[in-house]
This record gives C-alpha cells, structure tokens and sequence, in this order.
C-alpha cells in the first residue's frame, strides 16, 4: 500500500511538472492545433487564466537573467503595483470572454452566410492568421483614437521598461476586438478566435523581457523583444510602430516596421506619472471625460473620442531607460513608506491570487469564488492606503482578513476545498503582519521611525514658512 501511493505520488509530480512545462511553451505560441477545437472550448476561454503560475513563472526567470547579467531588477513595489494590474484585469476578463463568447456565438449561430468546413489543421491556421491580423488593427486603433488609448495607455506609462510592463493590462485591454472579431465569426466558430486571442495575449508576454537583444531574422518575421521596444519608444509616440501582435508581417505590408537601431527612450513627462494602481486605471477614463463633456455638440463629441489622442513631444531628450530624475518629490519620499508595506502586500497578492485565479476557472463561480473575488478586490482597494502607510486602512485591511477568516471558518464549503489552504495562510500572514505593524507604533518603541525612515521623510519635509 505504501509502494503503490508513492507510485501515485510520483505520477502526480510528474504530471504537474508535464502540465507546468507545456503551458510554458504556449507563452512563446507552441501549442496543439486541436487545443482549438470546439470541443475544447472550456478549457480555451479560461487559458489565460491558467497561464497564472506559467507567467509567475516566467517573470522569475527574467529576474534572474538581470541579476546575472547585472541588469536593473524590478522593485518590489513596482511589483505589487504591477500584480494589482493583472488581478483586476483577470477579473474583468472572466466577464470580458463570457460577453465576448456570447456575442460571437449569437452571431455563427444566425447568420446565413456558410460555415467554413476545414479540417482541425487548416481551421487552426485560418483562424491563427484572422486573429493576428485583427490584433494588429485593434492595436492601432488602440493608439490611434482617444477612446481605446485610454484603455491602454496604462501599458505604455510605467516608469521603468521591463519584464513588469506585461502585467500593466488595464481592464478594458484587447477590449476592440469584441466588435472587429463579429466579422469573422460569421463563419468560424468563436471558439478558434477565443482560442488564438487567448494565446496572441499570453505570448506578448515574454517580449517585453530586456534579457533578449536582436534575435537576427526571425526580427523581421515575428514580434521579437527588440521589436517590441521600438513600439514602446516615448520618443515618437506619434508615429508609434511595431504593433504587430505574433507576425511582423503586417507591419511590413502597411509600412508601420521599423528596426531598432538605437536604444529607445522610455522616458515619461512627470506629469504621466502616477504611481498608485486604481488612480492608473482610472484617471485616464475621467480626464477622457471631462475633455468629452468639454467639448461642444454631439458631432464634436464623438469626432473628439475618435480623434488621435494628444501625446507629449519627448523627441530629443535623449535616451533612458530611468526616470528617476523626472519623478516628483513626493515619489521619493513615498518610497520610505513603502518599505514595510511592500512585503506583506507582495505575500498576500502572490498566495491570494492563485486561489481567485483557480476559483474564477469554475464555470459555476460557486460561493468560494464570490468570497476570494470580494476579498482580492478589497484587498486591491486597500493598496493604495497601504503604500501611502494611512493608518486607517491598517484597520480596514485588519477587518478584511478577520471577515474572511469567519467565513472561510464557518463555510462547509471552503472545508472541502484544498486550494483554501493557501488563502488561509494569506489570511494569518496578513493578521499577524498588520498586528505586529500596529504593536510597533506603540510609543515605546522609539526606534521605530528611525528604523522604517519616516523621521527622515518627516525632516526632509519643509516646514510652513520656510523657505
């Protein structure tokens, strides 16, 4: 008995690391051309979803490649801003593809044009090449027009290039192709376009890594790492190029190509900078409105959220990849703050997110769901007061884990779910953290400013009257 569960143990780990190893290949677009097929529907809307550990996975391994190769490391505040990103556009995307399917089925169902009757194989490659095409015009309209730009532009505004960017999604990302994908989905089946529109995402991904310099040929063919930095050069975001999603090609036919022949200015105006998640998100989608409702007569309005949008002229300021020297004041003096924030909140993120991603992937979104996404999006509300170090929101963030903690307690339901377990140790990492944060402020402990480096935030401060 005990040989035969060490023999499933070990066909167990083995079947992991199988599972673990052929999702990371489809980050770099190498999959089965059956995972498309109608019959696997299921499993294609929630890839991205599943693609959670394959994507922990490869930003771990960009990290490492820095550190060896003595590259900048990413922050780990930048990282938890960053993972806010991706939680809120997973959740939204859960919603996203379930409309999106909705729409598309609706319109193969019908219509009356008739349905392409390729085989498995060629139906993969038709499809493959619809939706490459289609991301490389949603991808220019995204930056073209003032509507879709501020969906997006969340992407392109972080302070540093690197591996994080990729986790910059903001929540109506890829949002354009819901209405330019209706066209083909006259004729093929929505569940070879959900299928490529999942894997043409998870593969933009691994190019925004600073690990990889020119890769000779295969730049000219597919988006490559190289490729991808000229499109995200500030420089010349007027005439941005590169916006081909897995070929190159159709950036070659519309004359949108362009080699990267220097090393391209990632520098923001300081007035682009914004270092807070829900205020990344959001600002962009307010200032869009308030220009809106500036703007005279019906025509103006629509030919206003259509028009290009009005992008800083960074051309000549020469080429960083920092900008350090352009960050206000107040960004500076914010990092002492975050200093004994960013490691509870990196832990939570990173053990809470694995049990909502896993929960968002039951078709049925049972009551756990319902808790861990309540509970995530909280969490996500309270990180700007945990990087700010507002007191109060120790004590909403305290209640939120007590809450959750009753319920994962008394729910019958949790007790039978294996994944909880990882909540559960969020949660007691998360109440013993926030005790023990409060525990220091008491006066007693005088060494505590000093040691977390608010009395000299507190001194560089000027006074009022001073000058």
């Amino acid at each position: 008995s005990g040989d035969f569960d060490m023999m499933s143990n070990n066909t167990q780990v083995n079947d992991d690391f199988s599972t673990i190893y052929t999702n990371f290949l489809k980050l770099f677009y190498i999959v089965d051309f059956d995972e498309a097929a109608p019959d696997k529907l299921e499993e294609s809307k929630y890839y991205f979803h599943m693609m959670a550990p394959s994507i922990l996975s490869l930003v771990a391994l960009d990290q490492t490649l820095c550190y060896l190769t003595k590259r900048k490391l990413m922050e780990t505040n930048t990282l938890c801003i960053n993972a806010c990103h991706l939680i809120l556009f997973y959740i939204f995307r859960s919603i996203i593809i379930s409309v999106e399917y909705g729409i598309w089925i609706f319109v193969y169902q019908a219509c009356a044009m008739p349905h392409l009757s390729l085989g498995s194989t060629e139906m993969f490659i038709v499809s493959f090449f619809i939706m490459d095409f289609l991301y490389y015009v949603g991808h220019r309209i995204e930056h073209g027009t003032r509507l879709f730009w501020a969906g997006h532009c969340l992407h392109h505004n972080a302070d540093y290039y690197d591996i994080g960017v990729s986790l910059r999604l903001g929540f109506l990302h890829n949002i354009i192709l819901i209405p330019l994908a209706v066209v083909p989905a006259l004729c093929i089946h929505p569940a070879y376009l959900i299928f490529h529109q999942q894997v043409n995402l998870l593969y933009q991904f691994w190019i925004h890594t600073t690990c990889v310099d020119k890769l000779g040929i295969l730049d000219y063919v597919i988006n490559t790492p190289s490729n991808h930095r000229v499109h995200h050069d500030n420089s010349c975001r007027s005439d941005t190029k590169n916006f081909g999603g897995f070929l190159m090609v159709w950036d070659h036919l519309f004359g949108t190509y362009k080699r990267e022949e220097k090393q391209p200015n990632f520098r923001l105006q300081p007035s682009e900078i914004d270092i807070y998640p829900l205020s990344q998100q959001i600002n962009p989608l307010i200032q869009l409105g308030r220009t809106f409702r500036a703007t005279p007569g019906i025509f103006g309005k629509v030919k206003h959220l259509f028009e290009s949008p009005d992008f800083p002229n960074l051309e000549g300021k020469g080429a960083s990849v920092s900008i350090s020297h352009d960050v206000p004041e107040s960004y500076s003096a914010l990092k002492n703050i975050w200093e004994h924030s960013t490691i509870y909140l990196f832990v939570h993120l990173l053990l809470m997110s694995i049990t909502t991603i896993e929960h968002l992937m039951n078709p049925l979104k049972t009551q756990c769901c319902w808790c861990c996404l309540v509970s995530i999006i909280w969490l996500v509300f309270n990180t700007e007061g945990l990087l700010r170090g507002l007191k109060y929101v120790y004590l909403v963030e305290c209640t939120r884990c007590i809450l959750m903690m009753l319920v994962v307690s008394l729910s019958s339901e949790f007790k039978h779910d294996d994944a909880l377990v990882l909540h559960q140790m969020a949660l007691i990492i998360s109440i013993g953290g926030l005790i023990f944060a409060q525990i220091l402020q008491v006066p007693c402990f005088k060494d505590y400013n000093h040691i977390t480096g608010r009395s000299d935030v507190q001194a560089s401060a000027p006074t009022p009257g001073s000058k």
